[in-house]
């Protein structure tokens, strides 16, 4: 078709122009034929096949003999001469791109043979465990179970990178699908322009046009295929890792329904840790010897740089690199002390996990031990998270040393020694705080399997062993010390006994109160308002002793509520409390700020300037030059309104109305000028001009902007000069603003009948006779 379209746009092209054409589109049609011509025999593999196939010797053959033909068109695009230059490189570098993409297919193909053969081996391997179990009879070793939990443990990270693989993997095949697409798109505009040309001259552009759109179109199909099998490679690797994980839990299973913990294995941890814990001390006293040495040296070379009058570079970095081997032995005590602390707990752990395992251990201890290994996981993060924030440090020093050593070697070859035995103090530091890390995560680690046994031995604990628990956690709420008064605890079982028998007296309080005013004392002759009053004196006496024996009872001592003796003061100086609020009130006001000296405020319609906040009451000086004493309370209690609490901007807004009929874009633009023009508007925020609406009389425009104030009459005469400005750009432009306006409409259908009065003595005429005269 390509050919037919040539040959029609140059029949009336001259012979020589027509002769090179011809050339040019012979060899398009060349490049384009072949790979259509192979299209069926060269076919990539369905899309519909399952994710995961095995490659069969056709796939590989097929992705061979593809290659082989792009071979061939590349020698024969090459011998080609007359194609331009820059068009040919174009269509060669494309070709070779479709090769590597072939390349990269064929490499898929491979990787998914053995994928798939990986994960057959492991699904027969889980079916050979659940057929026929393990291997090894039992019983089983200890350690080898929790070799196989460090194994799951690796496993299921590995499989959380793979998962995270196969998210990158379809993004980036939806990616690649995206660009066909738009591959695809443009070879398809490239062969619409080509088809609808009526250019004679302008047939060999288009036609090399669209032979690079068909070529980047094919280069971005294989893209597409090379991340399909990208993504089936990912999803087999993470179904085979999947399989292998569920195998090893599996065979954790097994192992933990048979397992024994001897105390030989646990000698032999015990000596293995004892081994690492001697070796710990060798190294932590020459770390230590190391480190005076280092001190030493530290000192002598600070000492030559202080008597120094003028030291040089080299003997800077000297005292530097001094201090940075003085550091590095310090930070290197510090760890072996850090993991000399780790073995003692380890050990600790190890016997705690044989005692779980032979189940030689208490309720009690069981409880302590959760909580303490909660306690001690709790500080290794914290340990791992300053070491971690330290090696980050460290890492950003290496760079900015990097940098100042590489500038050094030029200008100061003396000082470069010393900045690269900066540089391999600050290594040695690094992987000390990286080999700690390790150490750390090993640490926490063996606490977590700890955890898990702990966690896994209460679920086994029968129901009388699970409520003894709860009752000693009762017990020791019931016994928790709230405070102390003169060393006396105040426990939570105190204060409840304490407030039960409160509640109990006020009951009882109240009953023989009640019986005492309605059977005993009338028995004696009172009269009843008496007997009323009686009866609550006796209530209160008998509700105040019974708090007293409550107290005594908990042992609590009179001392603790000596506090009430305040509160009796509180009640004698009842009488000034109007004083006392408006001090308290003052105090919150100087410390709060909620108003302060030089605020613009408002209360109860009034504007002023605060002058002075006293103990009592507040001085406001108003616009009208008089002063407002408002008490300190009365600034608490009302709504005030503090113009400027946070800053002295002001938002306020002119309105006018101009005539109907006006230009309403020349109206705002003159608004806009006078608002502009004015210096004490602000620019930021920007002023707004607004055409808020049609009204009865006039259209409606609003201008709103920002200014700053001190006081209510800046505001005031800021607005007015801009509504003066505002009124002479208007008469200047001949625009109206509108006033109200009535129009009256009278219903009488009938004309008016209208006489017109002569002077005095003169007959009157109508309004007929007056047409006749």
């Amino acid at each position: 078709m390509l050919a037919s379209l040539g040959f029609m746009g140059m029949r009336s092209i001259s012979r020589p122009a027509w002769h090179g054409r011809l050339l040019a589109a012979s060899l398009l049609v060349l490049v384009c034929a072949r790979p259509a011509a192979r299209a069926q025999e060269a076919a990539p593999a369905s899309p519909d096949a399952a994710p995961g196939a095995t490659p069969t010797v056709t796939q590989s053959d097929e992705i061979s003999a593809k290659r082989a033909a792009l071979a061939g068109e590349v020698e024969e695009l090459r011998g080609r001469q007359t194609a331009a230059p820059d068009d040919l490189a174009k269509a060669l570098e494309l070709l070779q791109r479709i090769d590597l993409l072939y390349g990269q297919q064929s490499a898929a193909l491979q990787q998914q043979a053995e994928l798939t053969a990986a994960k057959s081996a492991a699904e027969q391997e889980l079916k050979t465990l659940r057929a026929k179990g393990l291997a090894e009879p039992p019983p089983y070793s200890f350690l080898s179970l929790d070799g196989l939990q460090d194994e799951i443990d690796r496993e299921v990270a590995r499989l959380e990178t793979l998962a995270a693989a196969v998210s990158a993997a379809t993004e980036a095949l939806e990616q690649a699908k995206s660009l066909s697409d738009e591959r695809e798109s443009a070879r398809r505009r490239a062969k619409e322009k080509l088809e609808t040309n009526t250019d004679p001259s302008a047939v060999l552009s288009l036609e090399t046009a669209l032979r690079r759109r068909e070529l980047e179109s094919r280069a971005a199909g294989e893209l597409v295929r090379v991340r399909e099998l990208e993504l089936d490679n990912e999803t087999l690797a993470r179904d085979g890792h999947e399989l292998r994980v569920t195998f090893v839990r599996e065979k954790a299973q097994r192992f933990a329904e048979h397992v024994r913990f001897t105390r030989a294995e646990l000698q032999d941890q015990l000596a293995k840790l004892d081994r690492e814990e001697a070796e710990l001390n060798r190294s932590l006293e020459t770390a230590k010897f190391e480190l005076e040495a280092a001190g030493k040296r530290w000192l002598k070379a600070r000492q030559r740089h202080d008597l120094s009058p003028n030291p040089s570079r080299a003997l800077i970095e000297e005292v530097e690199a001094r201090r940075a081997a003085q550091q590095r032995r310090q930070d290197e005590v510090a760890i072996l002390g850090q993991r000399l602390q780790h073995v003692v707990e380890l050990k600790q752990v190890w016997t705690r996990r044989f005692q779980i395992a032979t189940r030689e251990t208490t309720r009690a201890e069981l409880a302590g031990w959760d909580q303490e290994m909660q306690q001690a996981l709790d500080q290794l993060q914290r340990e791992a998270r300053l070491q971690q924030t330290r090696l980050g440090e460290l890492e950003k020093q290496q760079l900015s040393l990097n940098e100042e050593s590489t500038a050094a070697i030029a200008s100061a070859p003396d000082a470069a020694r010393w900045l690269r035995d900066q540089q391999e103090q600050l290594a040695a530091r690094a992987q000390l705080y990286g080999g700690s890390l390790e150490s750390l995560d090993q640490v926490r680690r063996l606490h977590l399997k700890l955890v898990q046994e702990l966690t896994a031995r209460a679920a086994t604990r029968p129901l009388s062993e699970r409520l003894s628990v709860v009752w000693q956690r009762l017990q020791a709420i019931w016994a928790y010390e709230l405070t102390a008064v003169e060393d006396r605890p105040i426990t939570v079982g105190k204060l409840v006994t304490g407030l039960a028998l409160l509640a109990l007296g006020i009951l009882v309080s109240g009953f023989l109160s009640r019986q005492l005013g309605e059977r005993l004392l009338p028995r004696f002759g009172l009269e009843t308002g008496a007997a009323l009053a009686l009866e609550s004196l006796a209530y209160y006496v008998l509700v105040l002793a019974m708090g007293l024996f409550a107290l005594h009872v908990v042992n609590v001592p009179l001392t603790a509520f000596t506090i009430l003796g305040g509160a009796v003061a509180i009640g004698i100086g009842f009488g000034s409390q109007n004083i006392v609020n408006n001090f308290i009130s003052g105090l919150i006001l100087l410390f709060e700020r909620p108003i302060k000296v030089g605020d613009l405020i408002e209360l109860d319609g009034t504007n002023g300037i605060v002058e002075r906040i006293g103990p009592r009451s507040t001085r406001v000086r108003s616009g009208s030059n008089t002063h407002i004493i408002v008490p300190n309370s009365a600034l608490l209690e009302k709504s005030v309104v503090n113009w400027t609490l946070s800053d002295d901007q002001v938002r306020t807004c002119v309105g006018m109305g101009v005539a109907y009929g006006s230009s309403t874009r020349a109206v705002e633009r003159l608004i806009r000028r006078a608002v502009d023009e004015h210096p004490k508007i602000l620019r930021t925020p920007e002023p707004i001009i607004l055409f808020s609406e049609f009204g009865s009389d006039a259209l409606i425009f609003e201008a709103h902007f920002w200014v700053r104030i001190r006081s209510l009459m800046d505001r005031k005469v800021i607005e007015s000069d801009l509504r003066y400005r505002i009124d002479d750009l208007f008469r200047e432009a001949n625009i109206t603003i509108a006033f109200p306006q009535r129009e009256l409409h009278v219903g009488n259908r009938q004309p008016f009948e209208v006489r017109l009065l002569s002077n005095v003595g003169a007959p009157e005429m109508s309004a007929g006779n007056r047409g006749g005269a």
